[in-house]
């Protein structure tokens, strides 16, 4: 099965969401009792993804993912509102694996719309694969992306993860080396009162989630550190 030119918004801010050139699945299989999915490979060619942050703090993750707000005068508000009452009947959840999951020339973009000026900054050339990707919670999934912001910051983004299990498990890493520091003056010119005149930023990022837990870890180094 394929999918191509795909595009989406978020409702909110009207942004940019998910896009990609082309989706390819190949070798699907599917039962219907017990539910089960099998999928051999997805190739996401062209992939984007954005996160905003939207003046009042809210994302657009947030918006996309949180049920439907009815609207005054909307003939289906009250269709909806008896059906969030109404016991939703026991279903045995879908049993889901995907062997590998392949990006290739693909970015994401982060927007901060809650400071002035606004901030945003991307990751391009997006490459990596993702391995075994599965709804048992005794798996767990390769993930090994690399890309650039900026297109000339290295960043590499390496570990484990189990995001299709209910109980989540994670364990990240991600690398971020010369990343230019004037980027930053949005957030520098809110909480310091200062632009960044020059600078370089390395940046490693460590996430262990284990039941529900989370240990989080931060290394940052500055060069040339300088503000305006």
């Amino acid at each position: 099965a394929t999918l191509a030119g795909f595009h989406s918004v978020d409702r909110a801010l009207r942004q940019d969401f998910v896009r990609f050139g082309q989706l390819a699945l190949t070798g699907l299989s599917y039962r219907s009792s017990p539910a089960a999915l099998h999928i051999r490979e997805v190739l996401a060619q062209g992939a984007y993804f954005k996160l905003v942050i939207a003046p009042d703090q809210t994302t657009n993750i947030a918006d996309v993912l949180s049920p439907r707000r009815a609207k005054a005068g909307d003939p289906a508000a009250g269709d909806d509102a008896a059906a969030a009452v109404a016991p939703a009947p026991a279903r045995r959840a879908l049993q889901a694996r995907i062997d590998r999951i392949r990006v290739r020339d693909s970015s994401a973009n982060f927007a901060d719309l809650s400071i002035r000026p606004n901030f945003a900054t991307g990751i391009g050339q997006l490459h990596g694969t993702l391995l075994g990707l599965s709804s048992d919670p005794a798996t767990r999934a390769a993930v090994s992306l690399d890309g650039k912001v900026d297109r000339y910051a290295p960043v590499e983004i390496r570990g484990e993860a189990n995001l299709l299990a209910a109980s989540v498990y994670t364990d990240l890493s991600a690398s971020f080396s010369n990343i230019e520091l004037p980027t930053f003056t949005p957030y520098s010119g809110k909480f310091m009162g200062y632009k960044i005149a020059r600078g370089k930023l390395n940046a490693h990022f460590h996430y262990l989630i284990d039941d529900r837990k989370l240990d989080a870890q931060h290394k940052f180094t500055l060069d040339q550190f300088t503000l305006g």
